[in-house]
Parts: C-alpha cells; sequence; structure tokens
C-alpha cells in the first residue's frame, strides 16, 4: 500500500500553500545522492530535476510540493552513492500529497 499524507499539528504563515515529499533512509552514511523520479504511461522512469540531492540531516530529504500537482504519481525516491553512482536504495510507488502543509514520508533501505 502507498504510504498516506500526514498532516502537521502546527500551520506557520511562512510556509507557501503546498505540500512535502520526504524520503528517510535509516542507518544512512554522509553525502548519499537522492532523486525523486516520476513513472510514464508506458511503464519508463523520469528524473524530476527539481528534486534532487544529498540527504540532509544524515539520513533524510525533503521537497516543497506545488498544490497544482496534488495527488499526482506514481513517484518513486532513488538513492545513490553519488549523482549518477550505484543505486543503493528504490523506495514504494508513492503519490504527492493531496492537501495543503501535508507530507507523505516516504522509507528506502539500503542493500547491504
Amino acid at each position: 500500500t502507498l504510504p498516506a499524507p500526514t498532516r502537521p499539528s502546527t500551520l506557520s504563515p511562512q510556509t507557501p500553500m503546498g505540500g512535502y515529499i520526504e524520503l528517510r533512509v535509516p542507518i544512512a552514511p554522509s553525502g548519499l545522492w537522492t532523486v525523486v523520479q516520476w513513472r510514464g504511461s508506458l511503464g519508463e522512469w523520469y528524473d524530476v530535476e527539481g528534486w534532487q540531492g544529498t540527504l540532509d540531516e544524515g539520513n533524510k530529504k525533503t521537497w516543497w510540493v506545488a498544490r497544482a500537482d496534488y495527488g499526482k504519481g506514481p513517484f518513486r525516491w532513488v538513492v545513490s552513492e553519488e549523482q549518477q553512482g550505484p543505486v543503493l536504495a528504490t523506495s514504494a510507488l508513492f503519490y504527492l500529497p493531496r492537501w495543503n502543509d501535508s507530507t507523505v514520508r516516504v522509507e528506502a533501505l539500503l542493500t547491504p
């Protein structure tokens, strides 16, 4: 099953109207590269240009989602040693959040 969006307990006036996607990678070495991919109609995967970068705070990555994109998908996270490096993990499929200030959290486990 796909993860359901979670609604945060507090809202900030500085927060732009939108939602969030968040990847968590337990026991992650520093510097791992992440990219969000979307699946095309024929099953092929495409990198999302603006949703790429190294893990933040050691083991997670969060991206803002515009209201116009709510509910779109499917997407997945791909984790590698470095940009264009060997793939270490691929998350389950997920869809973007469906309401303001909600977060879809996904976990990816590194392969040994």
